[in-house]
């Protein structure tokens, strides 16, 4: 197995849908209007959707992992928090349906960002559905699957670091996953029995819902571990727009600018060209990431100077995320 995480393609969600982990909750009717709900919080950059793929595999069954995740209105978040809201992703499809979704937007996600803190929920994730002793019921993975599951931490801090976070949401199902996620650390949160009793569902063993999470006072606590150190977060210095966000992310999962070119639908003249005003900014801070380590002198090659933006993105994700065009972004001091 050789893994690489890299942003989830639309075209690619089909595929995507057999990996989450509350399946069993959705008929395949229910299934497409999962598929619209996601295709219609990509496209407004409400969600962010990443996948670990194995480049053992042939094209077209490489992606062992998925994931996906939202920003919760905080009263919303508070009421989720305190147990309302079993199988909460299935409750935001009818939410969406009803056009009352508790989501933030675009803008909302920036300037969260930029001023009280986000409250993250893990809205989907899994693993392929080959990787399960049991396909139908999806108990406990096979000894590939727990191979692929020694990355998920690193998968998760892909998706969720660079943020302001004030907490992290995670609803689990059945006891495996629930002992996988205190592994990791997550702390139990609310019970959803009573709302479940209240909903009159009574879910197997293996489906009953447990909501976990971390706020920031938890992760403090955690010094050197990778999920305490989402909670570390520091100002944007380059000032990308989201076009030159939306390339680095592709960069940062491998992608060559003929792949990013294809993957966003425009030309490959139109990639370059991003690259040039990336690079236009990261040159004129004053600490600029695009040095060799080592070096005080700025690195002229542009293959060299490629490599060592990504690089530096890789432990600055904070360039990646969003942040509102009227907020000034810090000096470069990285």
């Amino acid at each position: 197995m050789h893994f690489v995480i890299r942003p989830i393609l639309l075209s690619e969600l089909p595929e995507c849908k057999h990996c989450i982990r509350d399946r069993f909750l959705y008929d395949d009717d229910l299934v497409a209007r999962l598929l619209k709900m996601w295709t219609y919080l990509l496209d407004r950059r409400m969600a962010i959707a990443s996948c670990l793929d194995d480049l053992t595999e042939s094209a077209g069954t490489r992606i062992v992992m998925f994931g996906m995740i939202v920003f919760l209105d905080p009263d919303f978040a508070a009421r989720v928090r305190a147990g309302r809201y079993p199988y909460v992703a299935k409750h935001l499809l009818t939410c969406w349906e009803d056009g009352d979704l508790p989501l933030l937007t675009a803008k909302q996600i920036a300037q969260a960002n930029a001023s009280n803190g986000l409250h993250l929920l893990n809205l989907h994730y899994g693993l392929a559905p080959s990787l399960w002793s049991d396909t139908a019921k999806r108990h406990e993975p096979l000894p590939m699957g727990r191979e692929v599951l020694r990355h998920c931490e690193e998968f998760f801090y892909h998706n969720a670091s660079g943020f302001r976070l004030n907490e992290v949401l995670k609803e689990v199902y059945g006891p495996w996953d629930l002992a996988y996620s205190r592994g990791m650390h997550l702390v139990d949160r609310a019970s959803l029995g009573p709302a479940l009793d209240r909903a009159g569902i009574r879910p197997s063993t293996d489906h009953f819902p447990h909501l976990t999470g971390l706020d920031s006072a938890e992760a403090s606590k955690m010094a050197g571990s990778l999920l305490g150190s989402l909670f570390l977060f520091e100002p944007p210095t380059c000032g990308f727009s989201p076009g030159e966000q939306e390339l680095l992310l592709f960069a940062l999962g491998g992608s060559t600018d003929q792949e990013i070119a294809e993957a966003l639908s425009v030309s490959f003249a139109a990639i370059r060209k991003r690259w040039e005003s990336i690079f236009e900014k990261v040159d004129s801070l004053p600490v600029q990431p695009t040095r060799s380590h080592g070096c005080n002198a700025p690195v002229s090659h542009s293959i060299t100077k490629r490599r060592s933006l990504v690089q530096y993105l890789q432990y600055h994700r904070e360039e990646l995320r969003p942040w509102p065009s009227n907020a000034s972004v810090c000096a470069g001091t990285h």
